[in-house]
């Protein structure tokens, strides 16, 4: 069942305005897929948009906003699709960021053709 909007279009703007771009750069950290940011953001919003939590100042809705959004990303992560929708041939490609601390390993890996 749908949560009641209880905000305002004006507060929602603001808060995007305002913090939009910190949500996003942290989405697109925690992700690593820019399309994955772009839904976590919307769900942000969404989420604001729906709350009903007496924000006691901006630093506050900041705070809200960043713990929201690293919640996403982690529900996103944990999710059925994430961990299964990918094809074994895609996840053979991915490289570990561990091996990318030594160079004759990062040389191998960025080698090898596609």
């Amino acid at each position: 069942m749908p949560k009641e909007v209880v905000r305002s279009d004006a507060f929602i703007k603001m808060a995007m305005q305002s913090h939009g771009t910190a949500v996003f750069r942290l989405a697109i950290s925690q992700t690593g897929s820019k399309a994955d940011a772009e839904d976590v953001y919307q769900d942000v919003f969404i989420a604001l948009a729906c709350c009903n939590v007496d924000f006691r100042n901006d630093d506050h809705l900041r705070a809200w906003l960043l713990r929201t959004t690293i919640n996403r990303c982690r529900d996103l992560s944990r999710s059925w699709w994430r961990r299964r929708g990918s094809s074994p041939a895609i996840r053979e490609r991915r490289v570990d960021t561990r091996q990318l601390q030594d160079p004759l390993v990062r040389n191998s890996q960025t080698s090898r053709p596609l």
